[in-house]
């Protein structure tokens, strides 16, 4: 049995049928790409939420019933992406972390059309990084770390938690890390490094921007 897509809201009904299929084949990319969800996910309600970071909201995670709210109309050239993002949060959504804020972008970018995949890439590259927006830097971080790596060695990398801030689950990056060959390990390590500074400061100066995200670099990934 599959999941269940449900739209929400007035907004998205006249393109109901391409939201709901793309939502389906992104979850089923998102699991090849990521891994098994941590709980079944049978229902996803989808809610037009203007104005507001989108965002996965478990209801029932039992019962995997969930709630993805977008921040756009499926017209606007973003949707897709803010779409597939979320998507991928659907995967785990108590983990609140700037590593897996990356990877579900560098996911959902693979989702998107030649021009859309540019117009995302110019976003996170350019506009972002020049904010020194966390989202434009991670996304540089994890990309490289996906390039640098086999599919194996990313996917599952949602099953290693650790507490994060508040009610929030972080990613347990010493834990995947002692998972890779070693060779792939230290080209992690060196990535890592290469982007911690950087990172660091755009956590740090975004933190009342972005409450509750969790960063910190792995044992050895000193910059």
């Amino acid at each position: 049995m599959g999941t269940c897509w449900e739209i929400e809201s007035a907004e998205f009904q006249a393109e109901s049928s391409r939201v709901t299929e793309f939502a389906d084949k992104a979850f089923l990319r998102a699991q090849h790409f990521l891994g098994e969800p941590r709980w079944p996910v049978n229902r996803v309600a989808l809610k037009y939420q203007p104005n507001r970071q989108p965002e996965t909201v478990p209801l029932d995670r039992q019962q995997g019933s969930f709630r993805i709210c977008i921040g756009v109309i499926p017209s606007d050239h973003r949707f897709n992406g803010q779409l597939g993002h979320e998507v991928g949060h659907l995967l785990n959504p108590d983990l609140r972390d700037w590593y897996v804020e990356g990877l579900t972008n560098v996911f959902a970018v693979t989702l998107l059309d030649s021009r859309e995949q540019k117009q995302w890439q110019d976003y996170f590259e350019s506009d972002l990084r020049s904010k020194e927006d966390p989202y434009g830097v991670t996304y540089l971080m994890m990309r490289e770390i996906c390039e640098a790596t086999e599919d194996e060695h990313i996917r599952g990398i949602l099953r290693h938690r650790r507490p994060g801030c508040g009610r929030w689950e972080a990613l347990d990056t010493n834990g995947w890390l002692k998972e890779l060959p070693s060779q792939i390990r230290e080209k992690v390590r060196d990535i890592l490094a290469g982007h911690g500074q950087e990172l660091e400061r755009a956590v740090q100066a975004c933190s009342s921007t972005y409450p509750g995200f969790s960063f910190n670099l792995p044992h050895g990934a000193t910059v």
